[in-house]
């Protein structure tokens, strides 16, 4: 299971403004805001203005019941117009907080908390947060989420996109993101053209349809590695993930059907949805995908014609590693004889 969109974000009446006696807050505004840089999923974000007075105060929604223990993680978007990294200078002005009808946020036995980094600049940042220590009664139930704000002496402004609970498959992500682009998206004839991930003995649908084999999967040296990220920020420190290694997946597009006009039309329908060169979605992140030339011996021999796509994709091998802040330096110094 990819991903699962729990909040987009773009509808500001979901949440609330409150006070911690629960009361309306004065001291936080709440907006949909479309004129913000977007993400990848593009859309309307969550503008949420806190004044110098909001220290305590939060905003919340509640959700589902979701089962979230099938996901390893929390990852949304946010951008700042001041940066956020828990420095004297900088300090998180968001907490984040989850709850179930078993255990309530701040109930006794539900002490999970995260607190949300910004980066400079106003740059969009992913944030993640794990969910590996999350109160069962809440993991396998949630459906409240509050974001608490920090005691701060200036006021802040904070934007949020795209939040979703995540169990990061590089394969499978991209399989599905390039199903999701495809899959439905052109009729013909009335009805709605599927696109397959085809696999040796599945059983095809009925023509006309997209069938789409991912044929090779290629380290991919030449990219570099990106840099290790730190995240998933508490009390008690902080973790960093993984250096992600970059890795190509190749994909094979054809048109399952005997009619020109419809092979036709399928084609012209992937062009213009991948084109040549572009962004794929994969989970509310994006990833290159490019057009590649046919070069294998049985292209020619294709009796349809065919497409092929490379999605320069990423993965991290290895755990987190947990790291606690420096409380103290202290230098010895001696003489030496």
């Amino acid at each position: 299971m990819p991903s699962l969109l729990i909040d987009d974000f773009a509808d500001e009446t979901l949440w609330q403004a409150l006070t911690p006696a629960d009361a309306p807050s004065a001291a936080i505004t709440l907006a949909s805001d479309a004129g913000a840089p977007a993400i990848p999923s593009g859309g309307a974000c969550l503008r949420v203005a806190l004044a110098e007075t909001a220290g305590g105060d939060r905003i919340e929604r509640g959700f589902g019941p979701l089962d979230l223990d099938d996901f390893a993680e929390l990852r949304f978007w946010v951008r700042a117009a001041a940066p956020a990294t828990g420095a004297p200078d900088a300090p998180f002005r968001l907490s984040m907080r989850l709850g179930s009808a078993a255990l309530a946020i701040g109930a006794a036995g539900n002490d999970w908390v995260r607190h949300l980094p910004a980066e400079p600049g106003r740059r969009w940042s992913l944030v993640r947060v794990a969910l590996d220590d999350l109160a069962p009664a809440v993991r396998t139930a949630a459906d409240r989420i509050a974001l608490r704000a920090a005691t701060v002496s200036a006021s802040a402004t904070v934007w949020l996109d795209d939040l979703r609970a995540a169990a990061p498959r590089m394969t499978t992500d991209v399989d599905a993101a390039l199903l999701a682009a495809l899959d439905g998206g052109l009729a013909i004839g009335g009805q709605p053209v599927a696109a397959v991930i085809d696999a040796p003995g599945a059983t095809a649908p009925s023509a006309p349809w997209i069938r789409l084999v991912q044929y090779d999967a290629a380290y991919a040296e030449r990219r570099g590695g990106q840099a290790r990220r730190r995240a998933d920020y508490t009390d008690a420190g902080h973790r960093i993930w993984p250096e992600p290694e970059p890795w190509d997946l190749h994909y094979r597009i054809d048109f399952v059907s005997t009619d020109r006009a419809e092979q036709a039309a399928m084609l012209d329908f992937t062009i213009a949805t991948l084109g040549g060169r572009g962004i794929l979605d994969v989970g509310g992140t994006g990833l290159r995908i490019e057009r590649v030339p046919n070069v294998l011996p049985d292209d020619a021999l294709s009796p349809a014609p065919l497409l092929r796509y490379r999605v320069a994709a990423w993965v991290e091998r290895g755990a987190p590693l947990a790291v606690a802040p420096v409380a103290a330096v202290r230098l010895v110094t001696g003489l030496k004889a």
